[in-house]
């Protein structure tokens, strides 16, 4: 399989981030580690993409769906993250904002 120089440059984000992180995953918090490497474009690796695939399938299990998209997956964790990550009180899911320094 040949790969184009967008899948080389997720795969080398990939080992990167696995470099980076994996091991104070596993020994501090006693976890394990994906990276989900994402293009601007809206591709992504390939740990990205088995991650994807397998909330997909457990998502559609529980909600009793014969399956669910793909893209619906990846947007549900992008909406997620942006209200985790936001200042505004919208984006806190009903938690109290931490106050200012």
């Amino acid at each position: 399989m040949a790969f184009g120089e967008g899948d080389l440059k997720k795969q080398k984000h990939e080992r990167e981030k696995i470099r980076a992180y994996e091991q104070r995953v596993r020994e501090v918090e006693h976890g394990s580690f994906t990276p989900l490497v994402t293009s601007a474009s809206g591709g992504c690796g390939n740990a990205a993409s088995v991650c994807y695939k397998r909330l997909a399938s457990m998502l559609a299990e529980k909600w009793d769906q014969p399956y669910i998209e793909l893209d619906d997956v990846q947007a549900l964790i992008r909406s997620y993250q942006i209200r985790r990550h936001s200042k505004h009180p919208w984006g806190t899911l009903g938690r109290r904002p931490c106050p200012a320094p």
